[in-house]
């Protein structure tokens, strides 16, 4: 009984939360857009990247970003570059309130 329980709760653990997704999204627009970004954008793409990271692993653990940044991949290619654009607007404007910079 207790393998099974164990099993359950590593399963659990797997699958990300909303808010897990939400930052990954965040950290997949970065990485999108700092693939052609310019060398002085580049730093602030990597600084609210990390920002992000940071909540994902904070909040569930280092192991927990692959599933997550997998849990949004395909829904943030389909969007492009245009909708990695977009979202890295929000993105930036949570990492600016949160932190007080750029």
């Amino acid at each position: 009984m207790l393998i099974v329980h164990a099993i359950a709760l590593a399963i659990a653990q797997a699958t990300p939360t909303p808010a897990d997704q939400a930052d990954a999204k965040c950290v997949f627009a970065m990485t999108m857009l700092g693939e052609s970004a310019s060398a002085t954008d580049k730093p602030g793409l990597e600084m609210t990247m990390s920002f992000f990271l940071g909540k994902i692993v904070g909040r569930s653990g280092a192991a927990m970003l692959g599933p997550a940044i997998d849990a949004v991949a395909e829904s943030m290619q389909a969007g492009g570059i245009d909708g990695a654009a977009k979202l890295a607007e929000q993105c930036a404007s949570e990492f600016e309130r949160s932190t007080g910079s750029m």
